[in-house]
């Protein structure tokens, strides 16, 4: 073996890759009896869904400077109609994937050459960002649009963490929102639901459903 090493090429380390500040991102979503969902009606407001994000700015980006963390917090109140008529579950863990996919689209200006570690406290999601890939057609979609986003996904961590640690579960219960505020410095940027892109979920979705349509079903072994 250590003959072989000395024969291949010397590995090069770039500094200003290896260098970059770490920013930390926490996400989640909260929502309650998901499972009751009435499909005829695009008012969900009584499942009181709650999209939230905190990103941990360190020294290097803003040293000295206010504030030390920037977040979100939206209340989705309707759903579109194709998502309703979708045949899959619309579960938690859908809803957490669209946090993690909407740091991209609101914060990214905090975020652009940094090394970003990504914080999920479902275990599922996480597991299906680091494989770009989900069982679930609706989890999917998101993760093709995060990619699409920007297939550079080398300056991206996953790390998975306890509910209790996730700072991300503060936006989605804002009565703990006040609390972080106060332990962090938190600015909350400016969203609403609008912000969220169904359409280019529903363009993904659509797209991985006459995938899956095209695929001969597999036979069963006796």
């Amino acid at each position: 073996m250590r003959e072989v090493l000395k024969h291949l090429p010397a590995l090069e380390i770039s500094s200003s890759t290896v260098n970059r500040p770490r920013i930390h991102f926490y996400g989640d979503a909260s929502g309650e009896n998901l499972n009751c969902l009435d499909r005829s009606c695009c008012d969900v407001s009584r499942h009181d869904i709650w999209l939230g994000g905190i990103l941990v700015l360190p020294e290097k980006v803003l040293p000295g400077c206010k504030p030390k963390a920037v977040g979100f917090s939206i209340k989705i109140t309707t759903l579109p109609v194709w998502l309703l008529n979708c045949p899959e579950a619309i579960h938690i863990g859908f809803f957490e994937a669209i946090a993690v996919d909407l740091w991209r689209r609101l914060l990214r200006s905090w975020v652009d050459g940094s090394f970003l570690i990504n914080h999920i406290d479902n275990a599922g999601d996480c597991y299906n960002f680091v494989s770009a890939s989900s069982r679930c057609p609706l989890v999917q979609s998101v993760i093709s649009s995060f990619i699409r986003e920007d297939p550079h996904t080398d300056g991206v961590f996953w790390a998975w963490l306890g509910t209790a640690r996730n700072y991300g579960d503060c936006p989605t219960r804002l009565y703990r929102m006040e609390i972080l505020k106060t332990a962090l410095d938190v600015s909350l940027v400016e969203c609403s639901e609008d912000d969220i892109p169904w359409d280019t979920y529903k363009s993904e979705y659509s797209a991985i459903s006459r995938m899956c349509c095209s695929r001969p079903a597999k036979r069963r072994k006796k």
